[in-house]
């Protein structure tokens, strides 16, 4: 970085000041936006997350009442609709015809109950977070759709509860060849497939290995090992994070609402197993 100081007038902002200040000391200015940005975002949605429960404004959830308690991710794109619009429109394209979804790594739910309330098929949440079920719960009863959403703390108790054409959809930050390994176990034991799950559509977001590089390659392998036919690879797109419910606004302040903070190398891969 460059050594020079940098320097702002005394009658400049309080905050121009003080991020100057640290930048001259070595901070590194990306970072500093960073967290200002995260920051901002929770400011720009403290009245959204002032109710228990918001409608959902466009999109293929358009009009589901989404949870405001968001586990690992934000909530002001869930409520715009422009959440990974690029996964809901794979789902368009590829999982209208399945009759049963379990997500795996489901955090608050905003799939699981999605799923249900677009298709009304079986929807099975999974994740190791014990807050999680209690959310995923509470989300279906406010949309009626105590009928269709259930939780599972493990992915057989999950896969049990559906049959025949199936979507899994797997987002577990990193974790997703142990996530897979033990899908294709389940899949592939006898005693399994007596329950009639004869085709998987699987939608698995990327991540990284637990040395840091991006495991796209290995779950594409993995997929091959067990006899999946991969049908395409969904890279993000950030001009799907703009919403005509947000376009009244400053350009900066639509860039915050939209913001996901996801790795630009993140990718969904969309394949199909069948027995």
């Amino acid at each position: 970085m460059n050594s020079s100081k940098f320097f702002v007038p005394e009658q400049a902002p309080p905050e121009d000041q003080i991020i100057c200040s640290l930048i001259n000391q070595g901070l590194r200015p990306r970072h500093l936006l960073k967290a200002a940005i995260t920051f901002y975002q929770l400011e720009l949605s403290e009245k959204v997350r002032a109710q228990s429960s918001i409608p959902i404004l466009s999109g293929l959830f358009k009009g589901m009442l989404a949870n405001t308690t968001t586990l690992s991710s934000v909530l002001l794109p869930k409520y715009l609709g422009t959440y990974e619009l690029e996964l809901q429109k794979v789902l368009v394209k590829y999982a209208s015809n399945v009759n049963g979804f379990v997500d795996i790594g489901c955090a608050e739910g905003y799939y699981v109950n999605g799923i249900a309330y677009w298709l009304k098929i079986p929807s099975i949440g999974v994740d190791i977070n014990p807050v999680s079920e209690s959310l995923v719960l509470q989300t279906a009863v406010n949309n009626n759709l105590q009928l269709w959403v259930k939780f599972r703390p493990l992915i057989p108790e999950a896969l049990a509860l559906v049959s025949d054409r199936i979507l899994i959809l797997v987002d577990v930050d990193g974790s997703e060849i142990d996530v897979l390994k033990d899908t294709f176990d389940y899949l592939s034991d006898q005693a399994s497939l007596l329950k009639s799950i004869r085709n998987v559509l699987f939608i698995i977001e990327t991540d990284y290995n637990k040395d840091g590089t991006d495991n796209t390659e290995n779950i594409l392998e993995l997929l091959s090992i067990n006899r999946c036919k991969v049908l395409a690879v969904a890279s993000q797109n950030p001009l799907l994070r703009f919403s005509s419910h947000t376009s009244h606004l400053s350009f900066l302040d639509q860039c915050v609402c939209g913001l996901e903070g996801r790795a630009a190398s993140q990718k969904w891969i969309i394949a199909s197993w069948t027995n």
